[in-house]
């Protein structure tokens, strides 16, 4: 569901159908939006040498999640992005902490490659089925890298 200390991109969008080549659609899946979370992160650690690269921490400092599956506030967290090939090879790595806006407390876990990721939340009560969904995020951080936008979506069978 979160962010990456860098710059991401965003989806395309919904698969198109190219009518000339394939009457089907150019995917078997759907892209369900879950939430968007806007969100507060603190500088950087400076970059922590690790075998063939660094690793970048950021804190998660607060923020807000809104959306038809979970509305609720992020207390706090970490990110941190592996960096390999001088930059070419990021392996992002997040984990944020919250409740839902009824008080559910939630852990979200996010590791990926690039500029998508995989979710996994850990929730219970009326939220327990998201912990089962097939969960993917992106995120884009603002010019002044302290505000990320992420949008979680769920991906299921058409």
């Amino acid at each position: 569901m979160l962010f990456l200390p860098f710059a991401a991109t965003t989806p395309a969008g919904p698969p198109t159908l190219d009518r000339r080549a394939n009457p089907k659609p150019a995917t078997p899946y759907a892209f369900t939006r879950l939430w968007t979370g806007i969100i507060k992160v603190g500088p950087s650690l400076s970059p922590i040498p690790i075998p063939g690269g660094v690793r970048i921490v950021t804190p998660v400092i607060s923020g807000t999640i809104t959306g038809p599956a979970l509305n609720g506030t992020v207390h706090g967290g970490i990110e941190y992005v592996e960096v390999y090939d001088s930059g070419a090879t990021q392996v992002p790595n997040v984990l944020s902490y919250g409740t839902t806006s009824d008080g559910t407390p939630y852990l979200i876990r996010e590791t990926g490659a690039g500029d998508q990721v995989s979710t996994i939340i850990e929730i219970g009560g009326k939220y327990a089925a998201l912990a089962k969904e097939f969960i993917v995020s992106e995120a884009k951080l603002s010019d002044d890298r302290t505000v990320v936008v992420t949008n979680g979506y769920k991906i299921e069978d058409r």
